[in-house]
């Protein structure tokens, strides 16, 4: 990869969990969600979908098209069961950000959402 700023060129080794001795900061946004529909709806569960890691993920909501988000919410630790945020509120429109900044490998496959 091609470094932002210095020019050089890096190489991304999915064994190693830190750069320079810190943590990576592993950053998803998703598209803005709506359904189909501009109609309001409520998230009642958002769980995570990967690999089990005795870790953490923070996750984050903007309903007014990324101007402003929610403050991050810790979900529960990675190795449990089902990882899971309960009452994420009403949305007619949301974007869904997820930031890991942890020293295991972290594979995610899916947010799953519960939506009435």
């Amino acid at each position: 990869m091609l470094h932002e700023s210095d020019g050089h060129l890096y190489r991304i080794d999915p064994t190693e969990q830190q750069d320079a001795g810190l943590p990576i900061n592993n950053f998803s946004r998703s598209i803005r969600l709506d359904g189909g529909s501009s109609k309001p709806k409520k998230m009642g569960t958002l769980t995570f979908v990967g690999d089990s890691v005795s870790d953490y993920i923070m996750v984050r909501f903007s309903d007014d098209d990324c101007a402003t988000f929610t403050p991050y919410r810790r979900m529960e630790v990675l190795s449990l069961r089902e990882p899971r945020l309960r009452r994420n509120g009403a949305f007619s429109r949301r974007t869904i950000e997820t930031r890991f900044i942890g020293d295991n490998p972290l594979r995610a496959e899916a947010l799953e959402m519960e939506i009435q």
